[in-house]
């Protein structure tokens, strides 16, 4: 059975914790159980743990524009950004900002097309979504526009 703990919730760490040992000034902070504690911050043995994984990194959403021009073969547009470096659970979101049809087609660092992510044909406006759960360098390109290319790494 867990033991009921006061916590004074914080989005920052050093100032929960700052906050939860000083009594001027604050309110009262609410009770739960250390089960239902914020991640970033721990009860263990009477002694408050401030979790140093940065749950900020987690969970967030990332973009990537195909910007207006990007099939002419000779033109200089690319993937915006063309290397997107994110953190591992970050769902990435393709944005076809193009007047013409994109997708977005998983391959292998050989160029050979693989199932990890594919999206149907994107008009404009249109949006994919794909979550990148494990850390890698993962490639992809524009099917119907094969010159294409970008990738996402994921550290």
């Amino acid at each position: 059975e867990d033991e009921e703990v006061s916590w004074y919730i914080d989005r920052n760490p050093s100032i929960a914790l700052e906050n939860m040992l000083s009594l001027d000034g604050f309110q009262t902070p609410p009770t739960m159980s250390p089960r239902d504690a914020p991640p970033e911050i721990q009860r263990h043995n009477n002694a408050i743990i401030l979790n140093d994984d940065d749950t900020t990194k987690r969970n967030q959403l990332e973009q990537i524009i195909i910007p207006n021009g990007n099939y002419v073969v000779s033109g200089g547009s690319f993937y915006l950004p063309l290397n997107l470096e994110i953190n591992p659970m970050t769902t990435v979101q393709w944005l076809n900002d193009d007047i013409v049809q994109h997708t977005v087609q998983s391959q292998d660092e050989f160029g050979k097309i693989i199932g990890l992510f594919n999206s149907a044909p994107l008009d404009t406006g249109e949006t994919f979504e794909f979550k990148f759960k494990e850390k890698g360098v993962y490639n992809y390109y524009c099917s119907l526009h094969p010159w294409r290319v970008g990738v996402v790494t994921v550290g």
